[in-house]
């Protein structure tokens, strides 16, 4: 019933059965190699697609029997890739600072960029992930308030993109669906300061955020 659910045209239905796939996802069955804890919440669903994929006959894997996939082994620039994406990324002598975060197994690949102030900047977030994510750019400090305002929009969320009326969000993208993206473009702020830019779909606030530091 979950595997129909997920695909069901209806938004607010596949998202109900995305909480249930992430509460879930604690279940020894969903843990890698079931030995270990090291896999949780909606990462489980990236190295175990083929577990929600019904069978020729419409069956569906049963919990106890499945064995988890082995996780592929990354391309070889990969990891220099990662290495580069998360350490600081000085914009400041572009023209334009033009970027692109990712999101992928509940995570931003980038955790903190570099831009001058009112520098013109083109940040493009691009959701590789099966769950929705957004990416808010909020003043200083203000990341867990406008998160917390966000699960509190409670019903209104989806429709709000998860956006809370609240003045410390200064740019935002809507809420992404996998394997969408979108490109914000607009001046960095003026004062120069470490301006947090968080996902705030619910429950994805404390590991999805990263830095804009501005400089002067």
């Amino acid at each position: 019933m979950l595997v129909t659910v997920l695909k069901s045209p209806v938004e607010n239905v596949r998202m109900a059965a995305q909480k249930v796939a992430w509460f879930w996802s604690e279940r020894n069955s969903h843990l890698r190699g079931g030995t270990g804890s090291d896999i949780s919440g909606m990462q489980f669903r990236t190295f175990y697609e083929d577990f929600w994929q019904p069978d020729s006959a419409g069956n569906v894997t049963d919990h106890a029997a499945h064995k988890p996939a082995v996780k592929p082994e990354p391309a070889k620039k990969e990891p220099a890739k990662k290495e580069v994406s998360a350490n600081n990324i000085d914009l400041t002598k572009e023209s334009v600072a033009a970027l692109t975060i990712k999101a992928e197994l509940l995570a931003f690949d980038v955790k903190e960029f570099t831009v001058k102030a009112d520098q013109k900047v083109e940040l493009t977030l691009e959701n590789l992930d099966l769950m929705q994510h957004n990416l808010l750019i909020v003043n200083p400090g203000t990341a867990d308030e406008v998160a917390q305002e966000a699960i509190l929009l409670d019903e209104e969320g989806p429709e709000k993109q998860y956006i809370p009326d609240n003045e410390n969000v200064l740019f935002a993208t809507r809420l992404l669906d996998g394997k969408e993206k979108e490109t914000l473009e607009f001046s960095a702020p003026t004062e120069p300061g470490e301006y947090q830019f968080v996902c705030t779909f619910p429950g994805h606030a404390p590991v999805m955020r990263g830095i804009m530091r501005v400089v002067a």
